[in-house]
């Protein structure tokens, strides 16, 4: 993963409560990331590393695969 969101006014919760939507980890698998980046959205997995946030942009199928390995709806 090498690209983060780090908005500089508000926090990455705040930010991806504003302007994302939550996509279960089931339709992920179920549709692939191909069919869940639509009119120009990001796919982004909010990793919480116990002593900060991580907003990860997934750029591709692998990296979808690599974030969603252990995740749970």
């Amino acid at each position: 993963m090498g690209k983060y969101i780090n908005p500089s006014n508000e926090s990455k919760e705040q930010f991806l409560n504003r302007l994302g939507t939550e996509i279960p980890v089931s339709i992920l698998n179920q549709r692939g990331f191909q069919n869940i980046i639509i009119d120009g959205n990001l796919a982004v997995c909010l990793v919480d590393n116990g002593m900060f946030t991580a907003a990860g942009i997934m750029d591709s199928q692998k990296e979808m695969d690599d974030w969603i390995v252990n995740l749970k709806d």
